[in-house]
């Protein structure tokens, strides 16, 4: 899998990493995800899609801002 971008992003139930790639079925696939309770998990997520973005050189875009 080659991805172009990884984004945060928060849904009304989830908090989730969602990594885009030309090779998934959809175009993208979420890779981490956990329930949206108190907003508590954000900082973690920012961490790993900073840490993922900086690994595989690709852009990290945080939609929950």
């Amino acid at each position: 899998m080659t991805p172009t971008k990884i984004v945060l992003e928060q849904t009304n139930t989830h908090i989730q990493l969602r990594v885009f790639a030309p090779e998934t079925l959809k175009g993208s696939t979420v890779i981490e995800s956990v329930p949206f309770k108190s907003g508590k998990s954000l900082p973690t997520f920012r961490k790993h899609g900073t840490a993922y973005a900086k690994r595989f050189s690709i852009p990290f875009v945080d939609q929950t801002i």
